[in-house]
This record gives structure tokens, sequence and C-alpha cells, in this order.
């Protein structure tokens, strides 16, 4: 009986016959999107605030014609939205799509120290982070373990 099944899904896809794919591997595969699907989601929203600047402040062209000064404004916030798989054994991936404003602002230093020619230049950003967890229960608490990637994106 079983090997009607191994034959019925080779049949179904017969691209994989030949190619080293073997229907252990698809069974296998198929066995664990059903039970990630079967697990816990969670939606939610996330927010925080950075420490430090976006961009390291600096001068340069002292002193002729006029020393230009290039820093960061402060807009230390991050915000978005976060999903969570909770996977078996203890094992979760997390997907979160943050919201960042950048600013980075040149300006010329006149002799008497007031800057002329500011020109501010805002950037939006949007981090893709992909987590995935391991938690480790303890008694009253919950720690975990995160290993880290991001989701290439041009903006």
């Amino acid at each position: 009986m079983m090997g009607g099944r191994f034959s019925s899904l080779v049949a179904f896809f017969p691209g994989l016959a030949g190619r080293g794919f073997s229907v252990q591997v698809v069974l296998l595969a198929l066995g664990m999107a059903s039970a990630a699907a079967a697990q816990h989601f969670s939606l939610g929203v996330i927010a925080g605030a950075g420490l430090t600047q976006d961009f390291k402040g600096n001068i340069s062209g002292v002193p002729p014609p006029a020393p230009v000064i290039a820093y960061s404004t402060p807009r230390r916030w991050i915000a978005g939205a976060t999903v969570e798989a909770r996977l078996p054994f203890h094992f979760a991936i997390e997907l979160d799509a943050l919201y960042h404003e950048l600013e980075f602002t040149q300006a010329a230093v006149l002799p008497n120290g007031t800057l002329n020619s500011v020109s501010p230049a805002p950037v939006v950003t949007w981090e893709l982070p992909v987590l995935a967890k391991i938690r480790f229960p303890l008694l009253g608490v919950k720690p975990f373990l995160v290993g880290r990637t991001d989701i290439p994106h041009r903006g």
C-alpha cells in the first residue's frame, strides 16, 4: 500500500524522479509544512529607539573656502509589524517589517560659527529582518537564542 502512495507522488511530480530527489525528501517537506501550519502564529506591532545617531558626524574642507559639517539629525525611532510562527521543539521564525527615517544634513560653517547652506537629506528605509529563535523554558522566565539575517531590498 505504501509503495502505491510513493509511486503516485512520483507520477504527480515527474520532474523530481530523475534529479536526485527522493520521494522521502518530498514526504519530509510535506510533513514539515503540515506541522508548521498547525502551529501558533502571532501578529503584533514593534517599536523602539536607537541610542546613537544614524551617521557619524564629520568636518571636511578645513579651512578654504569654509569647512563643511555633516551630521545626523536625530530621528531615532523605528516601528513596524511583526509576525511569528512557533514551530515544534521550542523553535520559532519571526519576520519584521520596520520603518525607519534617516536624515543626513550637510552645512557650511561660516567664520562666526553659523551654519550656511544647510541641506538636509531625508531617507526612508525599510528593514526586513528574519529571525530564527529557540526558546529555553525555565521556571518563571523564557529566554531565547536568536539568529538573524535581513531580506535584501532597495529603497
